[in-house]
């Protein structure tokens, strides 16, 4: 779901009262499309079969490796996209998308109608053979609100009830999966219980510098497009990778890859290096702090989910706001009570995700480790 979320946010700072069009969030966007709802509908096949899955992975991401090589290299003209852009981000990147050469236009339709069939027709299936798998009818009604979202832009010509729509298949598609999770999940923890119950992570000094270095270059990626305060709020990736930083290299992990990610970002904007570096290293020390006092981690491999999703999303929230503030007693930004609002959801929103996410990922790969 992370192409899905990065998708939503390159929509949300396309606006032109954000951050506006321009050619490289575009391609960031448009070549992302195809993968992301391609490597959905995969998604499905490899909860039906893993072995057809993996076979079909391996084209998606052959033919989605092409489009953003191919998209990437080839320049497009945007002018005439401005003025859709004006009325809505929906028109503009439809506009936007007739500039792009006639090859990319065609991998892209190509993995969108691949994924669309893939997504929905799987889930049904899968549904059909156990009907148990109650979750595979929430992705396909989430697969189906995206698709019917675009066929009424088409004849309505309204963006707002194609965004309402696309809303509501993310709800959907992003409940159905977690459920998918929690159905397998059961299955699977006994066999590794025991070969876990004893591992305790021990990570070389230079493995460990080299990771986090890793996690703090992709968080100062993720974050150098967004403006402030936004990129103290709309902060998944950056609190997935803090939450598994808190965990794999602790004491302290947060706040090593988020003092990382300050130090590469402060470089990159120097006339707000103090305040960027300040919150980085703060949102570090919340998030292992609150991890402590709320007693998330019960062993070396043992987390109890819902207390460390709990922090994550305190933390989350907690920094956007504050930077928010800061932002409005310097005079940096005006005071505005829809942005504060937006602030806390998106800080709520992030942090739940990635703070689950986190969970998730760290107890299917714990298994690795213990070898």
């Amino acid at each position: 779901m992370s192409l899905f979320a990065l998708g939503a946010f390159l929509e949300f700072i396309m606006n032109p009262s954000i951050v506006g069009p321009n050619e490289l969030l575009i391609k960031m966007y448009y070549l992302t499309v195809g993968p992301q709802v391609s490597l959905l509908g995969t998604g499905v096949l490899l909860l039906i079969s893993s072995r057809w899955g993996i076979r079909v992975l391996c084209i998606v991401v052959a033919m989605s490796a092409l489009l953003l090589l191919l998209g990437a290299l080839v320049p497009i003209d945007i002018s005439d996209a401005i003025k859709g852009f004006q009325s809505s981000v929906v028109f503009g990147v439809r506009d936007a998308a007739r500039s792009f050469a006639r090859p990319v236009r065609l991998l892209t339709i190509g993995l969108n109608i691949y994924g669309a069939f893939a997504l929905i027709g799987g889930s049904l299936l899968s549904f059909i053979l156990d009907r148990r798998r109650t979750y595979a009818l929430l992705i396909a009604i989430g697969g189906s609100l995206n698709a019917i979202g675009g066929a009424l832009l088409g004849i309505f010509g309204n963006p707002d009830i194609f965004l309402e729509f696309e809303f509501l298949g993310a709800a959907a598609l992003s409940a159905g999966f977690l459920m998918s999770y929690r159905f397998t999940a059961p299955t699977r923890r006994k066999a590794t219980e025991i070969s876990l119950a004893r591992w305790r992570p021990a990570i070389p000094h230079s493995r460990r510098y080299a990771l986090a270095a890793i996690f703090g270059a992709v968080i100062f990626i993720s974050k150098i497009f967004a403006p402030t305060p936004i990129k103290h709020s709309m902060v998944l990736i950056q609190a997935l990778l803090l939450g598994l930083a808190a965990l794999l290299l602790s004491p302290l992990g947060a706040t090593f890859v988020s003092t990382i990610a300050g130090l590469l970002s402060a470089s990159w904007s120097s006339e707000l290096a103090v305040f960027t570096l300040t919150f980085a290293i703060g949102y570090g020390l919340l998030i292992d702090g609150l991890i402590w006092i709320f007693k998330a981690r019960r062993s070396n491999f043992e987390v109890d989910a819902p207390r460390f999703t709990l922090a994550i999303t305190f933390s989350t929230a907690i920094i956007g706001l504050v930077a928010y503030w800061v932002t409005v007693v310097l005079g940096l930004l005006p005071r505005n009570p829809v942005a504060e609002i937006l602030i806390l959801i998106g800080g709520v929103l992030s942090g739940l995700a990635g703070g689950y996410l986190s969970v998730v990922i760290w107890r299917r790969a714990a298994r690795y480790f213990a070898g």
